[in-house]
C-alpha cells in the first residue's frame, strides 16, 4: 500500500492530525447541516466531506448500515444504538400565496384554530415538521382538509406558491419567495429540533469527535 515506511509514517501522523479522510454526512435539511459543516471544514480544512440529503427514514438508515458517519435529524426515536445530541430548535411557521385569504403582509400572526377546514399541503408521513404540526393541531382539534402529500419541501413550496392551500416549514428553512406570506402561530409553540446523531459504537472516533466539537463551538457561541 505504501510505497515506504517513511510515507506510512506520514500517512499515519495526518490522519492522526486529521489532515486527511473523508467525513460523511446525512441530513433532512441544508440550514443547520450547513453550518455545522462549514465549521468543521475551516477546523480540518484538510478533510474530504460528503452530503447525503433525504428523509428522516433514509438519513437514520444510512446511519445504521454504516453508509454514513453522523447524521443530522430532527426525530431520532429512542434507538439504544445511537448517541443523540439536541443541537438547536426552529419554531415551525404556516405560509402560503399572498393572496389566501388568511394570509397577507397585513397579519403579524395565525391562530391555529384558524386553519380547521382549510386546504393544506403536507410532506410525507415521515416528515418532522409534519408530525409536529399534527400533534399541535390534535391538541387543539383543528383538522385541515389535506390536498396533496408531497415527499419534497421545495415541491410542497411550488405547490402552495401556485395557490394550493397552506403548508408549514422550519422558519430557518423557509425560503423567500414573492408569491407567498409566511406567519407564525400565535397559540401554539410547534418546534423542529436539530440533533446531531451518531453509533454509539462511533461517538469516539477521532472523526465524529471531532465533527461533534466543531458543531458544539457553534452552539456556544450562538447561546
Amino acid at each position: 500500500m505504501f510505497a515506504d515506511k517513511a510515507e506510512a509514517r506520514h500517512f499515519l501522523t495526518e490522519s492522526q492530525e486529521l489532515r486527511t479522510g473523508n467525513l460523511r454526512m446525512g441530513a433532512v435539511g441544508p440550514f443547520h447541516a450547513i453550518e455545522m459543516l462549514v465549521a468543521f471544514h475551516d477546523r480540518h480544512p484538510g478533510i474530504g466531506i460528503s452530503v447525503s440529503v433525504g428523509n428522516s427514514k433514509t438519513v437514520l438508515q444510512d446511519l445504521l448500515e454504516f453508509r454514513t458517519d453522523v447524521a443530522v435529524l430532527a426525530y431520532a426515536g429512542s434507538d439504544p444504538r445511537l448517541w443523540v445530541s439536541q443541537y438547536g430548535k426552529d419554531p415551525i411557521v404556516a405560509f402560503a400565496r399572498k393572496d389566501h385569504p388568511l394570509f397577507g403582509p397585513g397579519r403579524s400572526g395565525l391562530s391555529i384554530s384558524e386553519l380547521h377546514g382549510e386546504a393544506m399541503v403536507v410532506r410525507e408521513t415521515e416528515s418532522n415538521t409534519r408530525r409536529a404540526t399534527e400533534v399541535a393541531m390534535a391538541e387543539a382539534d383543528v383538522r385541515p382538509r389535506i390536498v396533496m402529500e408531497i415527499g419534497s419541501r421545495e415541491a410542497v413550496r411550488e405547490v402552495v406558491a401556485r395557490g394550493v392551500g397552506f403548508g408549514v416549514v422550519s422558519k430557518a428553512e423557509h425560503v423567500c419567495d414573492p408569491r407567498t406570506f409566511w406567519l407564525p402561530f400565535l397559540d401554539a409553540e410547534i418546534f423542529n429540533y436539530a440533533h446531531i446523531v451518531c453509533l454509539q459504537d462511533r461517538r469516539t472516533s477521532r472523526m465524529t469527535s471531532a465533527f461533534i466539537d466543531a458543531a458544539g463551538e457553534i452552539d456556544t457561541a450562538s447561546a
